[in-house]
């Protein structure tokens, strides 16, 4: 029996062990996007302002803890302590993805960063899950034997790898793109709805008030046909209101909230992306950005003879003072776009991103931005732009 328990202990163990280091790895891919991430549960709290400032540094450091708990429980480094920690982890996990559940504050809780989306209620239902493995474990920590020396060395490897990898990640690009504006993708054709998707389904929803008592009655209109001539005696019901109510969500295309607004405000969005030949995109937002960064982007553009959009989502006399500050070229033209989207597009605030037609061709930090870089790019454009047959939405 004690064979028994023991080998089932090592399943459980090892299990949640890659469980743990596959979530803080895909996090710390994208760890500007995990802060993020904190940011709304911080707003949904009410937290003070200055855990904004923060949110990286938590971002990197509860992803690189997720690894290195990950590993210490598979080499077996300090069971107790190992066990000990994931289950205060858990417990706050779960209360975390239970409150996103229940209030629905927070739609997709990050627990795979971008790689995989969870709805709320399967955040919960898998934090659920662990929880009551984690307790098995931590119950049953007697049973697992110290990895010693070797295990504080594995363990100690593994949290300062994942530090330095989310560090790489946030001052370079995500070495993996999980979004879709990664390079390849075709955003025009991401933004269309196909023939024959289903569309959202709602219902009304009509309330009545009992004149004589108070009471308050909600009821589909095909309930309120069935009672028609009850509600239409005006001495005892009055009408309230009436709401639509999604019942069924629809199809919703991977980019939904792109939208480019020239300064006058009109919608340029298709002009733009369906122009032939190569451009750029310098896109900048307010969340860290860097005016020193937009100056080296405009001075390693200086001879270049490709089209420049820039987008932002500074406020228009916010934006013309920095256009002034950076030097920025006449000639590049300025779009307006949602914040949000921006930083889904791409994680560096200036960011650069070389297009073709509406094809991201290539994308980069402005840190790791060059004219060779962008030479390089352009050089290889023709292996890079897929295939018009490629089925581009199988590749989000």
């Amino acid at each position: 029996m004690k064979k028994i328990t023991k080998i089932l202990v090592d399943i459980v163990r090892f299990a949640v062990g890659v469980l743990f280091i596959f979530s803080g790895m895909v996090k710390l891919v994208d760890p500007l996007g995990t802060a993020y991430k904190l940011e709304e549960y911080f707003e949904v709290f009410h937290f003070p302002e200055f855990f904004n400032n923060l949110s990286l540094f938590l971002s990197i450091a509860f992803s690189a803890a997720e690894v290195s708990l990950g590993v210490a429980l598979i080499v077996s480094w300090m069971p107790t302590l190992t066990t000990s920690a994931l289950l205060a982890l858990i417990v706050f996990f779960t209360f975390l993805t239970g409150y996103s559940a229940v209030t629905g504050a927070v739609t997709d809780c990050g627990c795979f960063g971008d790689f995989i989306k969870l709805t709320p209620w399967q955040s919960f239902y898998k934090d659920i899950v662990l929880t009551v493995l984690i307790l098995f474990l931590f119950l049953m920590r007697k049973q697992i034997s110290s990895g010693g020396k070797v295990a504080t060395v594995l363990t100690g490897i593994a949290t300062l790898f994942a530090v330095l990898f989310g560090v790489w990640n946030y001052v370079t690009l995500p070495l993996f793109d999980f979004r879709p504006y990664k390079a390849g993708n075709n955003i025009w054709e991401l933004m269309q709805i196909p023939p024959g998707a289903p569309q959202d389904v709602y219902e009304t929803i009509l309330v009545y008030r009992n004149k004589k008592t108070g009471e308050e009655i909600e009821m589909t209109s095909s309930e309120f046909m069935s009672r028609y001539q009850e509600f239409q005696d005006t001495t005892v019901w009055e009408f309230v209101t009436s709401e639509s109510r999604l019942v069924q969500k629809g199809y919703t295309p991977p980019i939904h909230d792109f939208v480019l607004l020239d300064p006058s405000g009109n919608d340029v969005t298709a002009e733009v992306l369906n122009q032939s030949g190569t451009y750029l995109f310098i896109i900048v937002y307010p969340s860290r950005f860097s005016i020193d960064g937009l100056k080296k982007v405009a001075t390693e553009l200086t001879d270049s003879d490709l089209p420049v959009f820039v987008l932002t989502a500074f406020p228009n006399d916010e934006w013309e003072k920095i256009e002034r500050d950076a030097g920025l070229p006449t000639n590049w033209k300025t779009l307006y776009v949602d914040a949000t989207a921006l930083k889904t597009f791409i994680r560096s605030s200036p960011g650069i991103v070389l297009m073709n037609g509406p094809v991201v061709i290539d994308k980069w930090h402005w840190r790791t931005f060059s004219k060779e870089a962008l030479q390089k790019s352009l050089s290889q454009i023709e292996i890079i732009v897929p295939d018009k047959n490629t089925d581009l939405n199988a590749s989000v």
